[in-house]
């Protein structure tokens, strides 16, 4: 009997798991997915396709953008520039047909640079509220149908957000709140670059239902010059006693309590503190370590909060001393983390527990990388600035199974998201919905 039972609870769980599993596998909510760690749950993920065959549908984008689709419900969520790099738009287009929804102009006097524009923090859903985030520091909170619920200024509220290559952190939905990181130097006073102190660095807490302020916190750090700046984006670290926020930049990885922003712990990687080491890769959960690169695409590491509040880098569980990736996040997949070096257009796989390293590839790309790995299915897509989609083995042996030429006219920075076992990819010029068109009925 009580064997019984015990197949019967069980039986319960699988079902269990298989109806929330797939269900939860089918979004991709914001820029690394729903995992926060670039992978997600898929099957028959395609690895034949071109411009023109095996797609879906494929729209015009009305300009760049740097940004992650994100894919919530059926609905594809994006943010847009248009041909001048002065307007900004969120758009909502059908994941089935393609059909735009809806499309608004949320930003009129935009600003680009030779790097960066104001349409490259993705945007973020939580089902039924949409998120988007301008570098001009405005963030706007519609519903699902583009109608407006609230919008904050947060260099008005909160202080300046610029940084030297313009704003481009995505904001981070956790359990009914925004946590949104500002790391900066002082580009906005008459500071020389060598005078710039951390007071503009802070971390806020806002309330997602209303877009009211919860906390905000001063986030201290001794960094120099460019340093101070990051375009990172903050993720949950859920391995510890309690969940906490890690924010990584200005020399320092911080984890900070859900409720009041109260720093919990700080791992220092940057020893060298030079002058320009800003920092781009954000940060990737492991189980219970936090994996972090350093600027400019030197070493990779691993520590675990719980071995000590304060850490030095000598400290880390484990130092991987090679070069590795200037710009793209790595990602973690069934026990495996992918490094890109976007500029070398290599790939990296790493064992996360102890660093040592399974290989170290050439992709053979067509250009640099920009954009982050995304895995599912057993397979790692990347793409390039120029449009190709590398398709390589998410496993700890090197494989490259196809290069897909798709073409972009500017470069291609959006990281390819995926949902209902589809890929939606953004080049500079269009975006591409590539799989079975029914795949999430």
């Amino acid at each position: 009997m009580q064997t019984n039972h015990l197949r019967i609870i069980s039986a319960v769980l699988c079902t269990i798991t298989f109806a929330v599993g797939p269900a939860f596998a089918a979004d991709w909510p914001n820029w690394r997915g729903p995992n926060h760690n670039g992978s997600t749950r898929a099957g028959n993920l395609p690895t034949e396709f071109s411009a023109t065959k095996n797609i879906a549908w494929a729209i015009d984008m009305p300009g760049v953008s740097s940004a992650t689709p994100a894919i919530v419900d059926g609905r594809v969520y994006v943010v847009t520039n248009d041909a001048t790099q002065t307007k900004v738009s969120g758009m909502c287009i059908d994941a089935a047909s393609g059909d735009i929804l809806w499309s608004r102009q949320f930003v009129s006097d935009g600003e680009a640079n030779a790097r960066n524009d104001m349409a490259s923090c993705s945007p973020v859903v939580d089902g039924d509220r949409v998120y988007f985030m301008f570098g001009n520091s405005e963030l706007v909170a519609v519903d699902t149908d583009g109608k407006d619920l609230w919008s904050r200024n947060l260099g008005n509220d909160f202080g300046s957000v610029k940084t030297n290559w313009g704003y481009s952190s995505s904001p981070l939905f956790y359990k009914g709140r925004l946590y949104i990181q500002v790391l900066r130097g002082e580009w906005d006073t008459d500071l020389g670059m060598m005078n710039h102190t951390d007071s503009g660095c802070y971390v806020v807490c806002l309330d997602a239902a209303n877009g009211e302020t919860i906390w905000k916190i001063h986030r201290p750090t001794d960094a120099h010059a460019e340093s101070f700046d990051a375009y990172t984006s903050p993720v949950p670290y859920e391995s510890g006693e309690k969940t906490v926020i890690a924010i990584m930049g200005g020399d320092y990885i911080t984890g900070h309590d859900l409720d009041s922003g109260e720093e919990m712990w700080r791992h220092f990687h940057n020893p060298r503190q030079g002058n320009m080491d800003r920092l781009i890769p954000s940060p990737v959960v492991a189980d219970n370590l936090v994996v972090g690169l350093q600027p400019r695409g030197v070493d990779a590491f691993a520590f675990n909060p719980a071995d000590g509040k304060n850490l030095k880098y000598e400290e880390s569980t484990w130092i991987f001393d090679d070069k590795t990736s200037d710009v793209p996040t790595p990602a973690y997949y069934n026990g495996l983390l992918f490094i890109v070096n976007g500029a070398r257009k290599q790939l990296i796989c790493l064992d996360p527990k102890s660093g040592k390293p399974h290989y170290y590839e050439d992709l053979d790309a067509d250009s640099r990388i920009w954009a982050s790995p995304t895995i599912a299915d057993g397979k790692l897509y990347a793409i390039t600035e120029k449009g190709q989609v590398i398709i390589a083995a998410a496993t700890d042996k090197f494989e490259v199974i196809n290069r897909i030429d798709l073409g972009s006219t500017a470069p291609a920075k959006s990281s390819i998201a995926i949902a209902d076992n589809r890929l939606f990819i953004r080049t500079a010029d269009k975006l591409y919905c590539i799989g079975d068109s029914s795949a999430g009925d």
